[in-house]
């Protein structure tokens, strides 16, 4: 696949060009890692960096875009260098596939373009949020007002629409914020990210303009490390770690999630502590705002409450969420167990649902994963761990031990 760059005078494209059928078939680089095709060859960001931009994070724009096309070979708009392409060997991020229905990393992807004298990128200082406007990122904005929120929106979405996530941020948060339209979900069908970094892509084309060293999002320990609440994963473990944020390191980027060892039992609570609950976004649903009838509505609703958020559950149908609730493994069970267990006036048939797992012990949610830690950049690492303690205490040995066991397969 080659790559070349074109510049407007309001909007960055980045091109891939395919060379064979093949690179117009992939795997979505997250689970459950579906097969999706290349129906747009352009990705286009509504931002011209005013300052160079490193060929590096040049590359990587292209990498994170267009990922699950590249078969394995790839010509970057501008060469890159060394440490760019060891980036892509095997033991940091190498191209993936489904080997017996398992996605596995087969073959390196090799850069066809190199300047040997390239120093990598190294410039940055700064550090921001890469915001979704949900409950997770927004509690990380509200525990650090000093970090710049940068949002990408649906190049081809209704005004109003974006101005839902505009509105919320200028109104809510202190923060300063950059919301720039993108068409990263129209790259493929089915229509969505090609990769779960896309949410990076922002940030990096505002990595020279705002001096970006640090990228953090809200990522939460059900996804970090949980499988989405089915069974513990050693992500905390370097050996582990996730390939993508190997990437982005190994090119000069720290990528990383400040809630990471949180539940969302914890940034509910910071949330509603900070008085949010009735204008923070977990939702688009409802033309951007929250529908309160999926099942991530309920999630986000028993969480508030468990903290003393006033609701009610009448806009949910009882058969939706019933049947969801009773599938076996249950998304993100340790939330709606623990929720659910402890929440007074709620549905009946919410407890009925969760019957045979309510006995499950899961206290210990309301604590930090203190393993966590080991990815937080060593300039704000105590910054960190100093503002997270705020609203949780750190689990102990014991606790640690249970999460580690976690296994509801």
């Amino acid at each position: 696949m080659k790559f070349q760059l074109k510049i407007t005078e309001t909007q960055t494209q980045f091109i891939a060009i395919s060379e064979s059928d093949e690179e117009k078939h992939g795997l979505r680089a997250q689970g459950p890692y579906t097969p999706i095709k290349l129906v747009n060859d352009t990705l286009i960001i509504d931002y011209v960096s005013k300052l160079p931009l490193h060929p590096d994070i040049i590359g990587a724009i292209c990498i994170t875009a267009f990922y699950p096309f590249i078969k394995y070979s790839a010509t970057m708009p501008f060469p890159v260098s060394k440490t760019f392409v060891e980036g892509l060997q095997m033991d940091i991020l190498p191209q993936h596939d489904k080997i017996n229905g398992i996605y596995k990393a087969v073959k390196p992807i090799t850069i066809t373009n190199i300047d040997e004298d390239l120093e990598p990128f190294s410039n940055g200082k700064n550090t921001v949020i890469a915001f979704g406007g949900g409950i997770d990122s927004t509690s990380i904005a509200c525990m650090f007002p000093e970090f710049s929120l940068v949002h990408s929106t649906n190049l081809s979405d209704d005004s109003n629409i974006k101005n839902v996530m505009k509105t919320f941020v200028k109104e809510n948060l202190k923060n300063d914020y950059y919301i720039i339209d993108s068409n990263c979900k129209e790259l493929c069908k089915p229509g969505g990210f090609t990769t779960f970094t896309n949410i990076f892509l922002i940030p990096l084309i505002l990595s020279a303009d705002l001096n970006i060293k640090n990228i953090c999002c809200g990522e939460i320990l059900g996804a970090a490390c949980l499988s989405s609440g089915v069974k513990y994963f050693p992500q905390f473990n370097p050996i582990r770690r996730n390939r993508w944020v190997r990437f982005y390191n190994h090119i000069g980027l720290n990528m990383f999630s400040p809630t990471a060892g949180c539940s969302e039992l914890i940034t509910s609570k910071i949330v509603y502590k900070h008085k949010l609950s009735d204008k923070v976004l977990f939702c688009e649903g409802n033309k951007g705002r929250p529908c309160f009838k999926c099942t991530k509505c309920l999630r986000k609703m028993l969480e508030l409450k468990i903290h003393g958020f006033k609701c009610n559950f009448d806009s949910f149908n009882e058969k939706n969420m019933v049947n969801f609730l009773t599938k076996r493994p249950l998304f993100c069970a340790h939330e709606f167990i623990e929720t659910i267990k402890n929440n007074q006036n709620i549905p009946p048939y919410l407890k009925e649902s969760i019957k045979d797992i309510i006995h499950i012990e899961t206290s210990l949610f309301h604590k930090i994963y203190s393993k966590s830690f080991i990815y937080f950049p060593e300039d704000i690492k105590d910054k960190i761990i100093n503002e997270l303690t705020k609203y949780a205490e750190i689990m102990n040995k014991e606790e640690e031990q249970y999460l580690e066991n976690w296994d509801l397969t």
